[in-house]
């Protein structure tokens, strides 16, 4: 019903991570949580567990792709 990808208690080392599909570089995802781009940067994250909601779809023209990190 959100219209996201979801994971729930997902365990991340601190770093830097991207979002990719198919366990490749030819689809990803980075930049920042707030504004998410094909082919962006890489985006730090502190260690911990999360709960992560990726948006992808877009509706409008100004709309942007976006993800929802909650740390527990």
């Amino acid at each position: 019903t959100k219209k996201c990808w979801a994971i729930t208690d997902i365990t991340l080392s601190a770093g830097e991570m991207k979002f990719r599909a198919n366990d490749g570089w030819d689809i990803n995802v980075g930049g920042s949580f707030d504004n998410l781009v094909a082919n962006g940067g890489n985006i730090t994250v502190e260690a911990g567990t999360y709960d992560v909601e990726l948006y992808l779809e877009r509706s409008g023209n100004d709309a942007k792709m976006y993800a929802v990190m909650t740390k527990k």
